[in-house]
């Protein structure tokens, strides 16, 4: 059992360890999050910033091909409006405004029946060197003629139209279409004018970002995509939140970070150039943040080689500072065990050193406890067995005859105590004796034994020779005793009193003790009590007594009680070091006086020990109550 107590569950050194570990692990790894965190911010803001502004040029120049498309398609509408057979002169001049504009690769002229919304072709024109610059045919320009009856609400109401001819493996082609809202008002035939845009240059420009563009129409259609291989597969995008967050808000750019419609992580960017038009820029979150991701591992790399050298350094120190400390765990387990010749040296001046040298002097200081523990047992033994012989020196805590009935309580402070009281009988005359030595312990106790030797040897010459018994006397004897056995260091108080049953009088005198007090029933139920007041001084003061001690002589009836007691009774104190005092004695007494010594002893001790509390006596206690019964 003593084995476990000292059985190492994690050395010191371990816990150093892991101490400088976590005190660097600490600030390592906050710093390292915080810089993570805040190189993460100002990628992402860096990057929402650069689409802001990637999207509103994407947007402006795309814009710029569509308005200038538009301007041509206007001219062109103008020119053959009302016209169902073109004259040579309009074709020439139709064919001028496609020749002479940079972005248009051709266009055509539809005659639409304003109520079935059936269209016939009334013109068309397609710049060759255009067409051959894109290795494409008249025939990969294909136009369902139904398009004008889905967009007539659109025609209608904006008098334009945008719609997405790519192809897979094709050049990037956008057809733009225009018509005069006022002649469709007019519920007649009309013209629309189709532009065909080339966006090959426009999606070389955009692919030299990181981003990707989308160019759509507010209903969410597609008209442009910078991943060519998405331009023919991608042709809605209502399901992308950006989308929504640009279709709903009333800024014309904003920026977010969301998932995309296949649950790809996303930074996205939106501006609204006009027309009708929505631009999103978009990057995946991976690929945006890849270089602080590379950014994050070389930090992660640093802090873990920075800690482990200080986990290195402390290692060497720990080691260093640990073994003293060692040499002073094993000289425990030698202390333990029982041998306390250790024999260690300090090898630093430090606090372990320190320690060192104390623990030598404790291991020497500890024999010299156990040798004085050793005689304290002794001692503890020799104050059992006194405590013992004192406790002999008492009389009986009940006698009673036919003249009297008597009950004694006795509480000493400490082992051994200061108060002694005894009783003896000399024909019809009982004599009651009360005596407290100045304080308490062995040194009062040895007094007391003195005192009882005395009136012993009173006891046997009032029976044995013809001795005065004269209360006065018998203190002047004592006081003698007392002063031989304590010359003068300790002293005593006493009160002897005689009841003598012829006479019906209790003769008394005190060498400086407490009033006893005389106790008689009134016919109106209370108490009267007589305290027994002489004087004289305290026993042991000198050898011989100047002025004789005082006798004073009182009656007694039957069914009186004479009440001895010592000063710790009266001066006892409570947690408040308030006095228990003689009112509140009086008053238990006169409350108990009807049940006679046994009620008057439980009364009172019940209440003075409840008044004292758990705290020590801070005084022996004795009482002694006698009943006269005839």
């Amino acid at each position: 059992m003593e084995q476990d107590q000292f059985k190492i569950r994690m050395s010191v050194s371990t816990k150093l360890i892991l101490l400088i570990g976590f005190l660097l692990t600490t600030p390592i790894v906050f710093l390292n999050l915080s810089a993570i965190k805040l190189f993460h911010g100002d990628k992402k803001a860096y990057v929402f910033d650069s689409q802001a502004t990637s999207a509103a040029l994407a947007g402006r120049e795309f814009e710029s091909y569509v308005e200038s498309s538009l301007t041509t398609l206007k001219l062109m509408v103008g020119t053959s409006l009302e016209q169902e057979n073109q004259s040579e002169q309009v074709k020439n001049n139709i064919n001028f405004f496609l020749d002479n504009q940079r972005n248009l690769i051709g266009g055509e002229i539809y005659r639409v029946n304003s109520a079935t919304y059936e269209a016939n072709s009334a013109y068309e024109h397609f710049i060759k060197a255009q067409l051959e610059k894109l290795s494409i045919d008249r025939s990969y320009i294909y136009l369902d003629k139904n398009i004008f009856n889905q967009y007539k609400n659109q025609l209608a109401k904006d008098g334009f139209f945008f719609k997405n001819l790519t192809k897979e493996g094709l050049a990037p082609l956008l057809a733009v279409f225009f018509a005069d809202p006022v002649q469709i008002a007019k519920n007649q035939n009309f013209n629309v004018a189709v532009g065909y845009i080339n966006l090959t240059y426009f999606l070389e420009g955009l692919n030299k970002s990181f981003n990707k563009f989308i160019f759509a129409t507010n209903a969410g259609e597609v008209l442009f995509h910078s991943d060519a291989n998405s331009l023919e597969k991608v042709q809605n995008i209502q399901n992308e939140e950006i989308y929504k967050d640009a279709l709903t808000s009333g800024f014309t750019t904003g920026a977010k970070e969301y998932y995309s419609s296949n649950k790809v992580r996303m930074l996205g960017s939106y501006y609204k150039p006009g027309l009708n038009l929505i631009v999103l820029s978009q990057i995946e979150y991976d690929k945006a943040m890849l270089a602080t991701y590379t950014l994050t591992e070389k930090f992660m790399v640093l802090a873990i080689a920075a800690l482990g050298i200080m986990i290195i350094i402390g290692l060497i120190f720990s080691k260093r500072l640990i073994f003293p400390l060692n040499k002073l765990f094993l000289a425990t387990t030698e202390v333990s065990a029982g041998n306390f010749n250790i024999d260690l040296h300090a090898t630093s001046s430090d606090e372990i050193g320190s320690l060192t040298k104390s623990f030598v002097s404790m291991s020497k200081k500890i024999v010299e406890l156990i040798k004085q523990m050793v005689d304290k047992v002794r001692l503890d033994q020799e104050l059992e067995i006194a405590k013992t012989v004192q406790q002999s020196l008492f009389p009986p805590t009940e006698i009673k005859d036919d003249k009297i009935h008597l009950l004694s309580y006795y509480q000493s402070a400490s082992e051994c105590g200061g108060d002694w009281w005894g009783t003896f009988v000399n024909g019809n005359k009982h004599i009651m004796v009360i005596a407290d030595a100045t304080g308490h312990g062995l040194p009062s106790a040895l007094i007391t034994a003195s005192a009882r030797s005395c009136f012993s040897v009173i006891e046997k010459l009032a029976s044995e020779a013809n001795f005065n018994l004269n209360s006065s006397e018998m203190l002047g004897v004592a006081n003698r005793v007392i002063y031989e056995a304590a010359h003068g260091k300790i002293m005593m108080t006493c009160f002897i009193g005689i009841l003598d049953f012829d006479t019906h009088t209790v003769q008394f005198s005190s060498a400086g003790h407490n009033p006893p007090w005389l106790l008689s029933p009134k016919a109106n139920g209370k108490t009267k009590i007589n305290s027994l007041v002489a004087t004289g001084q305290r026993l042991g003061e000198s050898r011989n007594v100047e002025t004789a001690y005082e006798v004073k002589e009182l009656p007694f009836n039957v069914g009186d009680i004479l009440f001895l007691y010592t000063d710790g009774l009266l001066e006892g104190t409570n947690a408040e070091n308030e006095c228990y005092g003689k009112k509140r004695a009086r008053t238990i007494i006169e409350a108990s006086f009807g049940a006679g010594p046994e009620g008057i002893i439980q009364g009172l001790m019940g209440e003075f020990l409840a008044f004292n509390g758990p705290k020590p006596l801070i005084d022996d206690v004795t009482l002694a109550v006698a009943k006269i019964l005839s």
